[in-house]
């Protein structure tokens, strides 16, 4: 591949990640990256890159090695003489930045993959659910609806197992309750219980129920489940929870996944 051809597909993998690539072509990069291995390295590396960029950590080392390295520069400058030794300093130290920086990326990976887990993921896609209050008159807080919001899930899971009837609204909560208790496979049964039933009022909190049921996978550490989720989630553009889930997220899974 030609230095042209590498540059537009970084820039086109780029926008991918960005978002801006648009759904046909994204769709066409999606397949390209299903079959080419080194595409999907490609992905991964610029993922890491991005992903590295972002730290704070990072960047203060690198910055603290950029002075280091212009310290050493600057010493040899001062004990080199001669044109072309000169040159040789002017040469080594963006070679030696540049190697720092390799070095720095590469050590942030191995901490990242060293620390990748189910449980890390979950708690850096965890959000607490609020609970929408109609303002209609003719509705009327329940209980479960009261100690959900006081936080009492103990409490909520007791009540709602000893209700003969339940709503969906009671059946999710229900299953936050079981999810914020750390009892996932109670919570995995509730929200594919949402899932699979049918009626007029099935579209209530379909979407939120995607996106507690790909966590609770995540606790149960199923991430081939919690993946194919939070790719549903990430392709509908209308989906509630599309803004809480990144590229990065999905590689991640996928590293997971591929560790299984």
């Amino acid at each position: 591949m030609q230095n042209g051809d590498s540059y537009n597909q970084v820039e086109r993998l780029d926008q991918y990640l960005d978002g801006e690539l648009g759904a046909e072509r994204s769709k066409q990069l999606e397949q390209e990256l299903a079959q080419d291995e080194k595409l999907r390295q490609q992905l991964d590396a610029l993922i890491l890159s991005r992903d590295a960029i972002r730290s704070h950590a990072l960047k203060q080392r690198m910055r603290q090695l950029h002075q280091t390295n212009i310290h050493h520069v600057r010493q040899e400058e001062v004990s080199l003489t001669g044109q072309a030794k000169s040159s040789r300093s002017v040469y080594l130290w963006p070679m030696r930045v540049a190697a720092a920086l390799l070095i720095g990326l590469l050590g942030y990976g191995a901490i990242q993959y060293a620390t990748l887990s189910p449980q890390s993921v979950y708690e850096e896609q965890h959000l607490s659910y609020q609970l929408p209050i109609s303002r209609s008159t003719e509705y009327k807080m329940s209980q479960l609806d009261s100690l959900y919001q006081q936080q009492d899930y103990q409490a909520v899971i007791q009540l709602f197992e000893d209700q003969t009837e339940t709503s969906r609204r009671d059946i999710f909560l229900a299953g936050l309750a079981y999810l914020e208790t750390n009892h996932y496979e109670q919570a995995i049964a509730n929200f594919t219980q949402l899932q699979s039933t049918a009626g007029s009022d099935a579209a209530t909190f379909q979407q939120e129920t995607d996106y507690y049921l790909a966590l609770a996978y995540l606790k149960s550490a199923q991430t081939e489940q919690a993946l194919e989720l939070f790719e549903k989630i990430k392709a509908q553009k209308d989906h509630l929870y599309q803004n809480n889930i990144s590229a990065t997220d999905l590689w991640k899974l996928r590293l997971l996944n591929s560790q299984q």
